[in-house]
Order: C-alpha cells, then sequence, then structure tokens
C-alpha cells in the first residue's frame, strides 16, 4: 500500500476518534484531556479575522480597533486577510473557516508525503500530527495551519522538473509571506538550485521583502504591537528570559544575553566543527532534503526572532522523514546528531501535557518547563549541525573558496 494512502487511512482513523471523543465525552472535556483549554466561541484565533468584517463594517479598521472581537482583540494579521470581507467573508463564517484551516493542515500532511516512506516513518508523523503542541493550532484555528500547506505544496511544486512547477513553488512561497511573513525563512529551500538561478532568487526576494517592509511598515508595527508577547505555550530565544523576567526583571535580562551568546557560539563552534572535519552528507542518500531544509529553517529562523506559540512547531514536521532515513543510513556523527534532533523535536510537540500534568506541583512543573525550553535549544543545535552538513556541494565549495581567499590576505 502507498505510504500517502496509509498516511491518509491513519490520519482519518484520528480524526474519527477525536470526532467520536467530542460525541460522547463533549468538545470542552477531549481538548482538556490534552491539557488545552477550549474558549467559547471556538477557533479563538480566527475570530480575530472573522469577527473583524463586523468592525470593519461599523467602520473600524481591526488592525487598530477591533470591537466585535469577542475579547476585544486587535487584529494581528497582515491586511491581505481583509480582502476575504469583499468576498463576504462574516462572523457567522467563522466555524466554517476554522474547519477549513484544519482540513488544509491534513491536507498538507499527505500532500508532502513521498511515495515510498517507512512505517516507523509513518507512525512518527502521525504521533506529530495530533500533538499537543499541534491540537492548540487547531482548537484556535490558527493560520499557521494554511501556511503548513502552503509550505507543502511548495515542497511538491519543487520537485518536479518542469520549469514552471519550480516558477509557482516559488510563487507560492512569497504568497506564504504575505499571509504570514515567516514562511520566507523556507527559502532554504531552493540552495539546490544553480548559482544563477539561486542568486536570481535571493535578490528578488531580498527587493521584494524590502519594499514590502517599507510600504507596510505601519502595518507590520501594529501586528507586533497586537501579538502577546510570552514564554507559556511558546518556544523562542527568548523564553527563558521572559520565565526569569517575573523573578527579576535583571536576571531576566542576563538570561537573554546569555542565550543570544550561547546560541552564536555554539552555531559558529558547529560550523567550524563541519569544516575542519569536512563532514557532509551526500545528497544521493538523502531522499528528503527538499522537506527538511524548508522545515529546519522555519524552525530555526522563527527560533531566532524570540518568541512563537507552540503550533508553529508543526512546521518540524516536515524534517521527520529525513530524520528517521539518516537515523537509519546509520552515518557517523549524523546518525548520532538526528537521534538527538528526533528525540528533542518529539519531546518539544508533546512537552506541554507534561506541563499541564504537574499542574500544582511547583517544583517538578518548573523542572518540565525548563526541559522543554532546553529541548527546544537542542532542537536548534542539532538542525544547525544537520542543515549545514547538508549544503549543497556548490555552495559548499564557494564557502570553501571564500575562506581560502580571508585566510591567505590575511
Amino acid at each position: 500500500m502507498p505510504a500517502r494512502l496509509q498516511i491518509t487511512l491513519g490520519l482519518m482513523g484520528l480524526c474519527a476518534v477525536f470526532a467520536s471523543s467530542f460525541f460522547l465525552f463533549g468538545y470542552q472535556n477531549t481538548w482538556q484531556f490534552f491539557s488545552l483549554n477550549p474558549v467559547t466561541p471556538p477557533f479563538a484565533d480566527s475570530c480575530t479575522i472573522t469577527y473583524g468584517a463586523e468592525s470593519a463594517k461599523q467602520g473600524y479598521d481591526p488592525m487598530i480597533c477591533n470591537p466585535a472581537d469577542p475579547w476585544e482583540r486587535k487584529m494581528n494579521y497582515p491586511r491581505i486577510w481583509q480582502l476575504l470581507y469583499k468576498l463576504g467573508l462574516t462572523k457567522e463564517h467563522t466555524n466554517v473557516f476554522g474547519i477549513l484551516l484544519f482540513l488544509s493542515y491534513i491536507g498538507g500532511i499527505v500532500l508532502f508525503i513521498p511515495e515510498k516512506l517507512n512505517m516507523k516513518s509513518q507512525i512518527i508523523i502521525l504521533i506529530s500530527s495530533f500533538s499537543p503542541a499541534a491540537l492548540s493550532g487547531i482548537e484556535r484555528g490558527n493560520t499557521d495551519l494554511l501556511l503548513f500547506f502552503i509550505v507543502s505544496l511548495c515542497i511538491v511544486l519543487l520537485c518536479s522538473k518542469k520549469r514552471y512547477h519550480k516558477v509557482a513553488s516559488y510563487l507560492v512561497l512569497i504568497f506564504g509571506f504575505l499571509l504570514k511573513l515567516f514562511p520566507i525563512f523556507g527559502l532554504a529551500i531552493y540552495l539546490k538550485e544553480q548559482k544563477k538561478i539561486l542568486r536570481a532568487i535571493l535578490l528578488f526576494t531580498i527587493l521584494f521583502c524590502s519594499s514590502y517592509s517599507v510600504l507596510f511598515y505601519h502595518d507590520l508595527c501594529l501586528i507586533k504591537a497586537a501579538t502577546p508577547v510570552t514564554y507559556r505555550g511558546t518556544y523562542g530565544m527568548s523564553t527563558l528570559g521572559l520565565a526569569a523576567s517575573e523573578i527579576d526583571r535583571n536576571l531576566g535580562r542576563m538570561i537573554n544575553l546569555l542565550s543570544i551568546l550561547l546560541l552564536i557560539l555554539g552555531s559558529g563552534a558547529t560550523v567550524y566543527f563541519i569544516r575542519t572535519r569536512k563532514l557532509h552528507i551526500n545528497e544521493i542518500y538523502s531522499n528528503n532534503l527538499d522537506a527538511f531544509r524548508v522545515g529546519s529553517s522555519i524552525f530555526l529562523g522563527t527560533f531566532l526572532l524570540g518568541t512563537n506559540y507552540s503550533y508553529r512547531l508543526i512546521f518540524l514536521i516536515f524534517t521527520l522523514p529525513q530524520l528517521v532515513e539518516w537515523i537509519e543510513a546509520d552515518f557517523p556523527v549524523f546518525s548520532l546528531n538526528s537521534k538527538i534532533a528526533l528525540t528533542a523535536i518529539l519531546f518539544s510537540l508533546w512537552g506541554n501535557l507534561a506541563i499541564q500534568a504537574m499542574n500544582g506541583i511547583f517544583v517538578l512543573k518548573a523542572t518540565v518547563f525548563l526541559v522543554i525550553k532546553l529541548s527546544h535549544g537542542l532542537t536548534f543545535c542539532s538542525l544547525i549541525l544537520l542543515f549545514v552538513a547538508s549544503v549543497p556541494n556548490q555552495l559548499r565549495n564557494i564557502s570553501h573558496n571564500y575562506f581560502s581567499i580571508v585566510s591567505l590576505k590575511s
């Protein structure tokens, strides 16, 4: 049976389990079983968009004032989402909108699955697809679910040998950027392209993103101001500092500086280790590199942004087939790092469940919280090593020549 069909049947089975649970035990109890706190009305993140249509009818700009929102939250999405209002989107469509986002997420999982995928990878993907991190995005009806499908479509289109499919792949990624900005980190998927094409992609992207930032600078400021910054249920390099700031502000600043320093030193040491040992992964033995590069680069980029809600960890699902492949190939160094990365990813996806399980026991809860944050950092470090080691030969040669010229000049 093809892997894609097996994954589809597995996802349908999990959906049936949740539907049965909603019917037998109730909507609230089902989510609370996974330590999630559902709110009413459901699909709360979708409400900022759908209820924003009502605010717009009243003459308000939802990004500045969104009184129709059940919690009066300002809309923290790029203005392109408001084009849906012209298509007739209203607050009555909230549930349909949230369900469509969920279906797009499921479709994205099925879409990127390669033709051949062993049972171990399939099980790990299924477990990850309905992890607490993913379920938090589903319960809230977050638009990252749609972005997951868009990135998945980008991967599939790029696999085609037809030129117009590759062009479409890039346009899809740019569309993802317009919808929510962070998908632009997935640009690493084009590292395998020819030098001329890669240069053109990078140049156009820089010009496009720079122009967008200038033209919509005010909107970007509004989005940033309306986006909550917290360490609860999040990942990123600033989360430990935010948690420490509740105890002492100066302590939080020190931990933030220490986190930045450790990431710089760790990344530099990783690159130096790879160059001196001449470690690199042969692309011939890596069948899922496109998905790995886009998934890891999105995680690495968003991690450096500071804080992101845990549902954005779903993009790590793209890295799983390649990590399992490297583990089973038993490459020296890479097999071990792939095992570390896979373990850290699974713990990151499921960790919030452990935190809630320790509710009321402060010492245990704080310990589990610290372990989860460390697992995020471990995911970052292990993916940095694997990402750099899997850089295409043409870029590795350019880098080697550059450093050789610099060393000769010095």
